[in-house]
């Protein structure tokens, strides 16, 4: 009975045909690679490329930009100001138990050297700190 009901409701049995039609044309028609096909493939792939160009100068430029002397040398000197300036802070506070002049001394070379560290840490760090913020903010 229930197979027989499926005949009777007119508005399924059309469904489920267009159903098998539409599959079956589906099903052929990707069994043949057309030429149109096959050109459509090859301006997706030449995209993808030309996306991935740009891309690599992109990274290029900006990897020219962080390894020049010029970057390498203010790296450099940025690592030797804020360590100078940190082995002397905690050189002082080592030796203040023991040798409270000398940690005095270590600690007023420390404040001389203050300012030209606040200004390498806000000139060289600065950006990238600016830059960082601003990015998870949009």
């Amino acid at each position: 009975m229930g197979l027989l009901s499926l005949f009777k409701s007119s508005d399924k049995v059309a469904d489920m045909g267009k159903t098998i039609v539409e599959g079956t044309v589906a099903g052929i028609d990707k069994i043949f690679y057309t030429e149109e096909e096959k050109a459509e493939n090859k301006m997706k792939i030449t995209e993808l490329k030309q996306k991935g160009y740009e891309l690599w100068l992109k990274l290029q430029e900006t990897i020219a930009n962080e390894n020049t002397a010029r970057s390498i040398t203010r790296r450099i000197l940025a690592v030797m100001f804020c360590g100078s300036y940190l082995l002397l802070l905690l050189a002082s506070a080592t030796l203040f138990p023991w040798f409270a002049e000398w940690a005095g001394q270590l600690f007023e070379y420390a404040k001389v050297l203050t300012n030209p560290v606040l200004a390498v840490i806000i000139f060289y760090f600065g950006p990238y700190a600016v830059g960082k913020y601003l990015s998870k903010k949009e």
